[in-house]
């Protein structure tokens, strides 16, 4: 009886159906056969759920904890400085173009085996692998690390 008159308050003062009220009140109590059938298809035997907080006390980094040589004439932009002040346009020339170089820092931060990744034209990537020859040192490192660097030749 406490049902029907639940029921009945319910379909009254929220103007639902009779299968919605009755979903309410009973919703709880009741479990989809569907539920149990796919229940007791899984064996949960040994399984183990972690809470959230707990996945959360163990930090997740997603970087990369290697230190990376640094020119040390200044950093990345003192070796810009560099090659803008050492690079020469060739001469004749009236192509504007980038030349990308690649070449490994050693792990006494020197540069070794440059080469041309990306050329323009013969004599731009001459000039480009005799700039980044001349370039000083880096930092040292752990181990051999492989280095590109744009080289952009413009007409100003």
């Amino acid at each position: 009886m406490k049902r029907f008159a639940m029921v009945l308050a319910l379909l009254c003062y929220l103007g639902l159906t009779s299968t919605e009220v009755w979903a309410q009140v009973k919703g709880a109590h009741t479990r989809n056969k569907s539920d149990s059938a796919l229940n007791t298809d899984i064996d949960m035997t040994g399984l183990a759920v972690k809470d959230e907080p707990e996945l959360r006390e163990s930090p997740v980094y997603n970087q990369c904890f290697m230190s990376l040589p640094v020119y040390k004439k200044g950093g990345t932009a003192g070796m810009i400085r560099f090659i803008k002040k050492n690079i020469h346009y060739p001469e004749n020339k009236t192509i504007q173009g980038k030349v990308l170089v690649s070449f490994v820092i050693d792990k006494t931060g020197k540069v070794r085996a440059p080469k041309i990744t990306q050329g323009l034209e013969p004599s731009f990537d001459a000039e480009a692998l005799r700039v980044v020859q001349l370039l000083g040192d880096f930092t040292s490192t752990q181990n051999d690390i492989l280095y590109t660097v744009p080289i952009t030749f413009s007409l100003k």
